[in-house]
């Protein structure tokens, strides 16, 4: 992306809204807004107001062809066995705490 023009977004009157963690599609007049997810902690809430994390990548591919805009939104799953594994050789502080929302990220 960093080979776009500047004003790109303002010019095809696109939002990237960020931090939210959630994949986010969706129009609003003449503009789109686009949040692809989180690559390094997605999560989606329970009904019981609990946070899980899924062990995949969060991604969109957008698509300019003869001025029309395709936008898919992506995940990829990764290993919960080697994220495990990671943190816990990471020597960051409560390692069990954090791992203890994360679920495999297969369907």
């Amino acid at each position: 992306m960093t080979n776009w023009p500047r004003n790109w977004a303002m010019r095809r009157r696109t939002s990237w809204p960020v931090d939210t963690h959630t994949p986010l599609l969706r129009r609003f007049q003449n503009s789109v807004i686009l949040n692809p997810g989180s690559v390094g902690l997605p999560f989606f809430m329970q009904p019981d107001g609990r946070r899980l994390n899924p062990a995949w990548a969060e991604y969109a591919l957008v698509t300019v062809t003869n001025g029309r805009c395709a936008i898919t939104l992506h995940h990829v799953s990764y290993s919960l066995d080697a994220l495990r594994t990671a943190v816990r050789q990471s020597n960051m502080p409560h390692p069990d705490a954090y791992l203890a929302d994360w679920i495999s990220g297969e369907a």
